[in-house]
């Protein structure tokens, strides 16, 4: 009986222990307290999803004795102090307090925390970034340093220059400690700090206008992604920059597209052997956020360290368990509260001990690597390793080396050299980027029915130049044309046009008229100029003015002209004056009458009365001289001061008339940017984008600013090409001016139909140039070519061939000038023939006239009839000697009259030399009877004249 009752005892407690034993051994405690200040906080999300993880493994095993945590994750925001102690006292006081798990948004929160767990002796595993001044023994940073390989990454990579950009305290915090640890003092660290207020794009057009390619971001995980897009957007992500990313969480976040530019994407990443961890991580957070879409796609790194964090304190708790199991029966009720002073009791001391002592000599692996600590509790022996940005989806990141922290810097991999992603530095085969513009790039027209291929389908100066250059620095090259067919601007932040391709990185060169400003030089490198040139005017060439009837007039002004008419009138009345007033002026002429009771039959004359006095003016302005001459002193003072004066006009005049007369001159309506900006009938636009539109944008000149105020409000003064500017100025019948460079403005104006020109100076100086991207070392090997072109005069060889040798509308930059010169033309000079018909039918009418008024004068004394008179008159103009004369004309002849008029004495007048001679009586002077009278010397043919000189044995003549 007793055996019976023994053995039913045996199996009694057989079976209480096989149903109880997983009591006994399981038990419920709240193990971590995981504060955030987010409901939706990535780290909460990583750290519920390895809670969830842990227990669907614990549940599917069967470990014999295990336990639950019960997690709990309350949300306080940390800049308030009173609410985060206020929370810490409540759940300190609770049953069963295992851990503390944070993320410690900034370092006072930090190192309360940390003071709280002390006091309340409770294990505190932080993830927080930011690191507490004290130590405690019941704090364990699980947290890596990335100080020190950040350091070393800089000297690894040789950066001088460098620009950081953070988005936190924490990054701030970061900055601190590098310039607190950097080696050289010279390095330039430039820190950009984005924050709410502050535009990523804005940011990054500096960087980029600053031409900082070497970047480090030490941001969270959106805010990167956030970065790369716009990046990618401004086509940043180019072979010249290289970009560090400091958030260790980037490699597996980051789309590979942002690398197919050719940019160096450099980032941490955690060990490579806890890969297949990584990816099941990966795989839950995908699954995770489609159920909770308020979740950020994006972990950070600090939500891998949660994910660890957990997994750490449950086999810290576990190992614990296997070492001192009775620990976990004692009661973990405190009985303390922040109220009140007291003592944490030993058990509960020791417990704390224990599980602290366990996590401090923990080495485990997790997905942010090896997990290992010193025994103040900071993280050691991490793995870090270096790994650049696949350039196609679906490839592994590349590796380059891990961080040894014995040597404290990267050790590298032996095949990986950091510019090894510049393929260009030794490219030899070289694409090239141009546009079609005449002279520069043109098309080359089929011939014998071949079509030509490659880069013969192709001519123009940068052809010849990039033929010349590929056969110097020993390079082969493809011309592709650019899609857009712009030189290249910024469109809604992106460059377009050639700059684009270059930048792009799908082509290694830009070779074509294009422009070097600041604005281009910030995104790509220029050699330097092969071409100088400026903004010019191009206009309608005016017709050529044809001169006109008086265009003899021309070689002087109007003032000039007033000035000698005021002049020849002034002399004149000067000479008349002064001739009145000199005695020596004044003789003693017969007046050819007999002498009278009455009076003499002689009287005093002076040869310079105003007509004559007027003549003799004329005459030495026409350089032909009179019969008269003056006598005296001051007559012959005005008379050579006159001849002087008109023989510097007349050779003046001559000087300046062949000019004039063969010379063929434009009218232009604009001369200078002044006249074009001061006038509202002419029109005037740039291309829509380029260098030129820049200029005038840019511009602080008043001019050029006023031209740019007319210009903006008139959008359709913009033209797309230069093809369609040169058409609408050939178009607009003289209505519009196009603002080109003036390398395309001489080419253009030398091509027919030769009815463009170019007026007034440049309006600036700069120069056409090769573009490469920012790292090419091609630009200074093709920059040194180029000085040597222009020392040897091969570009300007070049540019004569193209510009002078091509041209069509009469060569060497001919049609450059306004004005040209020809041969002389009937219309130059018919002003003069109008002139001399003018005068000969003046003549002819005066003549006229004074044979009427003669005849009319000649009837009346005669009293023969004005009818008889006139054909008296009109035989004796004829034949030149009188016929029959009326008897009542013989009367009047042989009456004592004047014998001054060819009408009052006919028959002396035409008759013979000697006849007349003899028919003029008294020719001595009455007071002198040797001396011959001198009028009447005067008035006689020379040769009877010296004959009756040398029949006379007195002088000649005697001057009065």
């Amino acid at each position: 009986m007793v055996g019976l009752l023994s053995l039913i005892f045996r199996i009694f407690l057989a079976f209480w222990l096989f149903t109880n034993v997983n009591s006994l051994g399981s038990f419920n405690y709240t193990a971590i307290f995981s504060i955030s200040d987010n409901d939706y906080d990535p780290d909460q999300t990583a750290f519920g999803m390895r809670q969830n993880l842990t227990s669907q493994e614990e549940t599917s095993s069967n470990t014999g004795v295990s336990f639950t945590f019960l997690a709990s994750t309350p949300t306080v925001d940390f800049e308030n102090s009173f609410a985060l102690s206020k929370l810490l006292c409540k759940h300190l006081k609770e049953k069963e307090l295992a851990a503390l798990l944070s993320t410690a948004a900034s370092q006072e929160a930090n190192s309360m925390i940390a003071s709280y767990a002390n006091a309340f002796k409770v294990p505190y595993v932080s993830i927080s970034p930011y690191e507490i001044d004290v130590d405690h023994d019941y704090y364990v940073n699980l947290r890596p340093n990335l100080i020190k390989p950040i350091l070393a990454l800089r000297r690894k990579l040789g950066w001088e220059r460098l620009t950081y950009i953070v988005d936190s305290q924490e990054g701030m915090n970061r900055v601190r400690d590098i310039l607190d640890n950097l080696e050289d003092s010279s390095i330039d660290f430039l820190v950009r700090s984005l924050n709410t207020s502050v535009n990523v794009e804005s940011v990054l057009a500096e960087i980029r206008d600053e031409s900082e390619t070497k970047i480090m971001i030490d941001c969270s995980m959106n805010i990167t992604i956030e970065i790369l897009e716009a990046m990618y957007r401004m086509q940043m992500l180019l072979k010249q920059y290289h970009i560090v990313i400091v958030n260790v969480a980037a490699p597996s976040n980051i789309d590979p597209k942002y690398g197919k530019g050719g940019v160096n994407i450099t980032g941490f990443s955690m060990s490579r052997d806890v890969f297949t961890s990584l990816v099941e991580f990966q795989l839950h957070w995908k699954t995770t956020i489609e159920t909770q879409p308020k979740i950020t796609p994006f972990y950070e790194f600090s939500s891998m360290l949660a994910y660890d964090g957990y997994d750490l304190l449950y086999k810290a708790f576990k190992q614990s368990q296997k070492v001192a199991d009775n620990l976990y029966r004692l009661s973990l009720e405190r009985n303390l509260s922040c109220e009140t002073a007291g003592k944490v009791n030993n058990e509960i001391r020791q417990k704390a001990d224990m599980i602290v002592k366990v996590i401090k000599n923990m080495r485990m692996n997790g997905i942010t690597g090896n997990i290992q600590f010193d025994k103040n509790g900071r993280r050691t022996n991490y793995s870090l390793n270096l790994e650049i940005l696949p350039e196609k989806r679906g490839t592994d990141p590349v590796y380059v080396g891990t961080w040894d922290h014995d040597l404290e810097d990267f050790v590298l991999d032996g095949n990986f050299r950091f510019n090894q992603r510049n393929p260009n530095e030794m490219k030899r085969h070289l694409i090239i980027t141009s546009l079609i513009e005449p002279p520069f790039l043109m098309n080359v027209t089929a011939q014998d029915g071949t079509i030509p291929t490659g880069n013969e389908r192709f001519e123009g100066y940068c052809k010849d130049l990039a033929d010349k250059l590929s056969k110097d620095l020993g390079f082969t090259y493809e011309i592709v044309l650019v899609e857009d067919g712009e030189y290249g601007g910024k469109v809604n932040g992106s460059w377009n046009g050639l700059i684009g391709e270059v930048i792009s990185g799908k082509a290694d060169l830009a070779l074509a008229g294009l422009t070097i400003n600041a604005e281009r030089q910030r995104v790509v490198s220029f050699t330097k100029p092969f071409m100088n040139i400026g903004i010019s005017i191009m206009i309608l060439r005016p017709k050529k003015k044809l001169p006109g009837p008086l265009s003899f007039l021309d070689p002087f002004s109007n003032h000039i002209w007033i000035g000698i008419i005021i002049a020849y009138v002034s002399v004149s009345i000067g000479l008349f004056i002064v001739a009145r007033f000199s005695p020596t002026e004044w003789r003693i002429k017969d007046t050819g009458q007999p002498p009278s009771t009455s009076g003499t039959h002689q009287m005093c004359h002076n040869d310079f009365s105003l007509y004559n006095s007027m003549w003799f003016s004329l005459g030495a302005l026409m350089q032909q001289g009179t019969d008269i001459a003056p006598r005296a002193t001051g007559s012959r003072i005005v008379g050579g001061v006159w001849w002087f004066f008109t023989l510097i006009i007349i050779s003046s005049y001559t000087a300046n008339l062949a000019a004039f007369l063969t010379v063929e001159t434009m009218d232009t309506p604009i001369k200078n940017a002044d006249d074009l900006q001061s006038q509202t009938d002419i029109a005037y636009g740039t291309r829509r984008t380029g260098s030129t539109r820049t200029f005038f944008e840019n511009s602080e000149i008043d001019v050029y600013k006023k031209m740019w105020m007319y210009m903006k409000d008139k959008e359709d003064v913009f033209v797309s090409t230069n093809d369609e500017g040169i058409k609408k100025v050939r178009n607009s019948n003289g209505k519009y001016a196009y603002l080109i460079e003036s390398a395309a403005n001489e080419y253009v104006q030398s091509q027919k139909p030769c009815n463009t020109l170019m007026v007034g100076p440049n309006l600036d100086s700069k120069g056409y140039g090769i573009a490469a991207n920012l790292n090419s070392t091609w630009i200074k090997n093709i920059t040194l070519k180029i000085l040597k072109y222009q020392e040897d005069g091969e570009l300007e060889r070049l540019k004569t061939t193209w510009w002078v040798d091509k041209g069509e509308c009469g060569g060497a930059f001919s049609s450059t000038k306004t004005d040209s010169t020809n041969s002389l033309g009937l219309s130059s000079v018919a002003g003069i023939f109008y002139i001399l018909i003018s005068g000969l039918a003046l003549a002819i009418i005066s003549a006229i006239l004074e044979y009427l008024l003669k005849s009319w004068q000649h009837s009346i004394k005669t009293k023969s009839g004005v009818r008889n008179s006139l054909r008296y008159n009109a035989e004796l103009s004829v034949i030149g000697r009188e016929q029959q004369a009326p008897p009542s004309y013989t009367s009047y002849v042989n009456s004592s009259q004047s014998t001054d008029s060819m009408f009052s004495h006919p028959i002396q007048g035409f008759s013979s030399p000697a006849a007349s001679l003899h028919k003029r009586t008294n020719i001595y002077e009455h007071n002198s009877p040797n001396t011959i009278h001198s009028t009447v010397y005067d008035s006689l043919p020379s040769p009877y004249a010296t004959k009756l000189v040398h029949n006379n044995s007195k002088s000649s003549h005697t001057d009065v």
